[in-house]
């Protein structure tokens, strides 16, 4: 990511975060249940539920655990995959990297269709 935002500049990043906090959220695809790699994971991967680190709504706990909820399909899934094929490095103690190289496209697909249609479900501003 530094290669790609190295030249921009404070007002740059300020833009780009007012940009994104204007998007609308994507709307529900049909995930109402909670796959369960995010309530369950999977013991025979050694791999905890993603409500362990990420909070049970998605929320997030800081910096070094961002907010899943909300987050666009696309976006988790570059993420995931970046971190599958070890261009993203940003995880203390390579946890990310080690959960990531665990899932199947298809699952990362999942959760990310759950975590974007839960905020839109849950969060969308009252009309």
């Amino acid at each position: 990511m530094y290669k790609k935002v190295r030249r921009m500049d404070e007002q740059d990043f300020a833009d780009l975060a007012a940009y994104f906090a204007n998007l609308p959220a994507e709307p529900p695809e049909g995930v109402q249940e909670p796959p369960l790699l995010v309530t369950q994971g999977d013991v025979d991967r050694l791999l905890l539920p993603c409500s362990v680190c990420h909070g049970e709504n998605g929320e997030g706990m800081g910096f070094e655990v961002p907010a899943l909820s909300g987050q666009k399909i696309d976006h988790f899934v570059e993420t995931m995959t970046a971190f599958q094929e070890g261009d993203r490095e940003n995880d203390e103690y390579g946890r990310m990297r080690f959960i990531a190289s665990q899932l199947s496209e298809k699952e990362i697909q999942t959760i990310a269709t759950y975590y974007a249609a839960k905020r839109s479900a849950e969060q969308a501003p009252d009309d």
